[in-house]
């Protein structure tokens, strides 16, 4: 790549690749990465689901707690000495903590869906703002862009492996100052997944839906079996799994065995605490009015 910035500002953190706009012609294709909710020739609903991983908090949680419950009950009182004191009441810290991880995991709605409204020419985004502090409110908000002023990117990302990110950037109209931004896709570890899922809504907003690929809705029920695999599904023995499999590349493949399989051990019980995750966390509930505006057409003028 020749640049090592994108054209917005302020740039976006991980900034790997700027997305075309307008009629651009699709890259590799077009899909919605099995995130489709809902289409229809008014609106796109597309979930987030994964771009918050379900399970890291209630696990994170309570392993802090566990750590919190080993410092508070010594094998012996009379051994105490003031540094242990300070060291238990500091370890208070790491009980708030737990609390928030388990709260991230349990109260930020099951999903927070993104419209994109083709008749209305905007983007309705449903949001919960979690904060640091874990005994706060956390409010929700519908965010409202303007399609024409919207321009979209791609981050990479690098930890145990690379991630590729697709983010969505509201700008002041006719600048490339950014107002907002907000994710709508991530986790891949191909970015062409990420053009494809841009492509898609791009191709939507021009178009309609009539030109697009069909695409299976998203199933939005909390099943056990999905979320024991949802970080191997490689391994899901059943059909969903098989056509997982069939879908898959060479640079998945290798990934997955390389970098996943050895962690099966980790990944299993991940899983598990991801059922939980979504099993106690609530719906997405879109105010009244607003949920009438991102799913209709403007009122035809008199």
């Amino acid at each position: 790549m020749g640049r090592t910035q994108g054209r917005l500002l302020p740039p976006v953190e991980y900034w790997y690749e700027d997305q075309p706009r307008g009629d651009a012609p699709p890259r590799n294709g077009l899909s919605a990465n099995g995130n489709l909710r809902h289409i229809d020739a008014n609106y796109l609903e597309l979930s987030r689901t994964e771009v918050l991983i379900r399970g890291l908090g209630i696990f994170g949680g309570c392993f802090a707690l566990c750590i919190f419950a080993y410092g508070l009950f010594p094998g012996s009182w009379s051994d105490w000495t003031v540094w242990d004191v300070a060291l238990s009441i500091a370890s208070l810290g790491v009980v708030a903590l737990a609390v928030f991880c388990v709260r991230l995991d349990t109260t930020v709605p099951s999903d927070t869906p993104v419209r994109f409204n083709r008749a209305r020419g905007k983007i309705y985004i449903y949001e919960f703002a979690w904060k640091a502090n874990p005994f706060a409110r956390w409010p929700r908000s519908i965010k409202v862009f303007d399609w024409a002023d919207t321009h979209a990117e791609i981050t990479r990302q690098a930890g145990n492996s690379v991630r590729y990110a697709l983010f969505l950037s509201h700008c002041k109209p006719g600048t490339l100052d950014v107002v907002d931004r907000i994710q709508i896709g991530g986790q891949s570890i191909d970015e062409v997944d990420m053009q494809r899922m841009w492509d898609y809504c791009r191709a939507y907003m021009e178009h309609g839906p009539d030109n697009l690929p069909p695409q299976a809705p998203r199933l939005d029920d909390v099943n056990f079996r999905r979320s024991l695999f949802f970080f191997m599904p490689f391994l899901d023995p059943s059909a969903e799994g098989t056509a997982y499999r069939q879908q898959m590349h060479v640079l998945e493949w290798i990934a997955s065995l390389a970098l996943m399989l050895p962690m099966f051990w980790l990944l299993l019980p991940l899983g598990l605490m991801r059922y939980l995750a979504l099993r106690l966390a609530p719906r997405p509930q879109w105010p009244a009015e607003l949920d009438a505006q991102s799913r209709g057409a403007p009122a035809a003028a008199a």
